[in-house]
């Protein structure tokens, strides 16, 4: 793949094509500079046929402080950050498991300012949902709303450290032992 940078529309957004490895940057109107680390599949990638025309690669966040968020979230998910990631990075990869998507986390100058319009719906795998609210509020969540309920029902909404949302469900165990 050759590499060519897009003008953006705007200051605040750019588009990029990329080649594998490669350190690019760019002025956008001539004010801002963005230094970006081209990410690629790993060459040796086997990619399942889902029966779709795109393939979800990375759910990707704007924040403040890409390698301590990705760090967070690495806690959260026991899923890697990039070998290729180091503190200061302006874009920060959290590596899950083929075929889940990866988290990327990208520096953005302007801070969150409204409710999240998508947001992660979490569920523990080996633990209760109580258990895990408590374990990620350890790492340094918050609760933002609980709609958890009296009969064992319900999730948990919390707040990542950079105020993101994000909800844990119950457990597949307790999904099965109280059913909808």
């Amino acid at each position: 793949m050759n590499g060519n940078l897009q003008a953006p529309t705007e200051a605040r957004r750019f588009s990029v094509t990329f080649t594998l490895g490669r350190l690019q940057t760019y002025k956008t109107e001539g004010v801002d500079v963005r230094q970006v680390r081209i990410r690629e599949h790993t060459p040796s990638l086997t990619v399942p046929d889902y029966g779709g025309d795109v393939i979800l690669r990375h759910v990707t966040i704007d924040c403040a402080e890409p390698y301590e968020l990705a760090k967070f979230w690495s806690e959260v998910t026991g899923w890697a950050v990039s070998d290729e990631d180091v503190p200061g990075d302006s874009e920060v990869l959290v590596e899950a498991p083929s075929p889940v998507p990866g988290i990327l986390f990208i520096r953005v100058p302007e801070g969150k300012t409204v409710k999240n319009r998508i947001h992660f719906d979490w569920v523990p795998t080996d633990r209760t949902r109580d258990e895990e609210a408590e374990r990620v509020i350890a790492l340094g969540a918050r609760v933002y709303e609980d709609h958890r309920t009296a009969d064992g029902r319900g999730w948990v909404t919390l707040l990542d450290p950079e105020g993101n949302e994000f909800c844990i469900e119950r457990s597949e165990a307790e999904r099965t032992a109280t059913p909808r």
